[in-house]
């Protein structure tokens, strides 16, 4: 395999891991991008990529129904589409994958043993130094380096997987190096405070010896632990809540969702009160039937499905396994190195038998290109931003909200209202739904005087968002008040 693609999914990996704010859009671009190198190795090598046909269509129909979704979106754009664009990605890595599992397995294993290696020296250098050096990163709860929320580290959600791999390994090669990375992750395992990883770590012994059939005992045993975490674990109100957030979102917009990446937009919406304001489901299942419609979702469902009935119950089944179970009571799928070490492994446990070998190489090609042009525009969009000249960088990718941000900020420096109304009116049509953007809408409004609108924007989004009635109450009284009274101006006046 090239080390080329080795090196790139690895460093996406450790990229995203550290959530140094400016990496982001970086590592996004990578995931885009990466198709388009492996359609290029692919052509260079001189062999030729099949799409497998059962699962193969059950991720066509889900991208094909996601993007609609995505389309249809009227509270994010931007991150529908771009979450709509990844989804594409990680389905053209599986296809690529299955077709080079030799590969898959070496992209596993380097990215779990040596990715949890680094990943564990990150962390205890931020133990040692963040406080004394006044280290600001991790900028983001999406990391796999450092407990950003009350003592929970998604370093153990990954080092789950190395707990599990360099076990057998150990077992298996009989190495003493394997044996002491197996003790390493496992103190930062248990050190990491993460219920959903013990969770996963217990379901996956549980199922090992019961389809072992090695010890019944053992594997019930496994399983009254597994209930009983689940039953006194303190979290678990508050993920029935964001459950049932999904549920309702789900009736609200049950065909095509709020858009793929948008359940923080529904919760504004559904959530009565601040604690139970989520960004995510904290289930994977929830997430996409929520965010991408219930047709997308049974889709969806359909590839989990035909994955583990395909699958031989090997190593990369359990690594497989801890990281399904782990999807349904925690966000670590949306970290797009994370969700591709799931799709990586699909595509290694999958199998199908099948008579068709004409060459889909171009088909490949097409698809992965799309995804390429689409990186290069937000790449450029971006940096028309960056550069100060936003106008350029709307021309070139019109859902960009940084760039938009920038050229209210621009205009409102200079006073011009009626070109401020304007890009807020343009802003609002490309984002009509979205809390942010709305919210924003009703201060430059009422800056520029124009308090009626910017009223009826406050009125739309106190009947709308549950959570911020008590804070708008004030901001929708007063207005309506300031209008009385200049009706009244203008009527002494006359």
């Amino acid at each position: 395999m090239s080390k080329l693609i080795k090196y790139q999914l690895f460093l996406l990996l450790v990229g995203e891991a550290l959530a140094i704010s400016y990496f982001k859009d970086w590592v996004f671009y990578g995931f885009l991008i990466l198709p388009s190198v492996l359609y290029v190795l692919t052509r260079l090598n001189g062999q030729k990529i099949v799409f497998p046909k059962k699962i193969g269509t059950a991720l066509s129909a889900f991208i094909f129904f996601t993007v609609i979704s995505a389309v249809l979106s009227v509270f994010d754009r931007q991150t529908a589409i771009e979450t709509a664009c990844f989804y594409m990605t990680a389905c053209l890595i599986f296809v690529y994958f299955y077709n080079r599992k030799h590969e898959a397995r070496l992209v596993i294993d380097n990215n779990i043993i040596f990715g949890g290696l680094i990943l564990t020296a990150v962390n205890i250098f931020l133990l040692v130094f963040k406080h004394r050096l006044n280290i600001s990163w991790p900028h983001a709860g999406y990391n796999l380096v450092y407990a950003f929320y009350e003592g929970h580290n998604h370093l153990g959600d990954f080092l789950g997987l190395g707990l599990i791999l360099s076990f057998h390994k150990a077992v298996k090669e009989k190495k003493l190096v394997y044996s002491l990375i197996t003790a390493i992750f496992f103190v930062f395992f248990i050190l990491s405070s993460s219920r959903s990883a013990y969770l996963g770590l217990v379901m996956v012994i549980f199922i090992g010896f019961w389809i072992n059939n090695k010890n019944k005992t053992l594997s019930i045993l496994f399983l009254v632990l597994f209930s009983i975490l689940i039953f006194f674990s303190k979290k678990l109100p508050v993920r029935l809540e964001f459950y049932s957030q999904a549920i309702d979102s789900i009736k609200v917009r049950p065909f095509f969702g709020v858009g793929p990446g948008n359940f923080s937009q529904i919760s504004y919406q559904l959530v009565t009160w601040m604690s139970f304001l989520t960004e995510t489901a904290h289930n994977i299942f929830f997430d996409v039937f929520s965010e991408n419609g219930l047709i997308a979702g049974i889709f969806f469902a359909l590839f989990i499905f035909l994955v583990l009935k395909k699958s031989s119950k090997n190593i990369y089944f359990y690594l497989f396994l801890y990281l399904l179970v782990n999807f349904q009571t925690d966000y670590v799928y949306r970290l797009g190195s994370i969700f591709v070490l799931f799709i990586i492994l699909a595509s290694l446990l999958y199998e199908e038998k099948t008579s068709k070998t004409a060459d889909q190489t171009e088909i490949y090609g097409a698809v992965s290109l799309i995804l390429l042009i689409f990186a290069l525009l937000c790449l450029i969009s971006k940096m028309f931003t960056i550069s100060g000249k936003p106008n350029l960088g709307i021309k070139v990718y019109p859902w960009e909200k940084t760039a938009h941000n920038e050229m209210i900020a621009y205009y409102k420096g200079k006073n011009d209202c009626s070109r401020i109304v304007s890009l807020v009116k343009q802003y609002q049509d490309l984002f009509p739904e979205n809390l942010k953007v709305n919210l924003l809408a009703a201060k430059l409004y009422y800056d520029c005087q124009d308090k009626r609108q910017a009223k009826a924007i406050t009125d739309k989004l106190y009947r709308n968002n549950l959570f911020m009635k008590d804070i708008l109450k004030d901001v929708a009284r007063a207005l309506k008040n300031e209008i009385r009274r200049d009706k009244l101006i203008i009527e002494l006046n006359r």
